[in-house]
C-alpha cells in the first residue's frame, strides 16, 4: 500500500496554485519541523487547505481574502487538488528568493518574515511548472 502525502497550505495560496497563479510554494520550516527545519522529499502531493494565518495583508490578491476559522474536529475538509514537484531547494540568498516574486501571491513582507525567521536568512522553495497542480 503507498502513502498519500498532503501539504499543508493556507486555503488562499491552494486556490492560486490551482488555478495557475502561483507556481511555487516558499516554507521557512516551523515548530512541528524540528531542529533541522522543513526540507521537501515528495515529488507529488496533494494540497491540504488550511485557514490558520491566513489573513489579506499577507497575500497579493485582486479581492479581500474571506477569513475563515480554522477548521474543527468533525468537519468535512474537501481535498480536490494534487500537485506535481518539478524541483525543490534551500534559498539562502535574500536576491534569489525576490527573483521568485512573479510565481506566487505571498507579499514581500511576508516572504521576507519566512526568510528571516530565526535569524536564518534562508527558506525551502518547491517549484511545480505552472498549472502542476490539477483537480483530482
Amino acid at each position: 500500500m503507498s502513502k498519500t502525502i498532503g501539504f499543508k497550505e493556507w486555503q488562499v495560496v491552494c486556490d492560486a496554485l490551482a488555478d495557475g497563479r502561483q507556481s511555487v510554494i516558499l516554507r521557512k520550516g516551523g515548530i512541528h519541523e524540528g531542529r533541522e527545519g522543513f526540507s521537501f522529499a515528495h515529488e507529488s502531493f496533494f494540497l491540504f487547505p488550511t485557514r490558520f494565518h491566513a489573513t489579506s495583508d499577507q497575500v497579493r490578491v485582486p479581492v479581500p481574502v474571506e477569513v475563515w476559522p480554522e477548521w474543527q474536529k468533525g468537519d468535512l475538509i474537501s481535498i480536490t487538488h494534487r500537485c506535481e514537484v518539478a524541483w525543490a531547494r534551500t534559498l539562502s540568498h535574500w536576491e534569489e528568493v525576490q527573483s521568485f516574486a512573479d510565481q506566487h501571491i505571498y507579499t514581500e513582507k511576508t516572504v521576507r518574515d519566512r526568510f528571516d525567521w530565526d535569524g536564518k536568512g534562508e527558506m525551502q522553495l518547491i517549484f511545480g511548472p505552472k498549472n502542476s497542480c490539477y483537480f483530482c
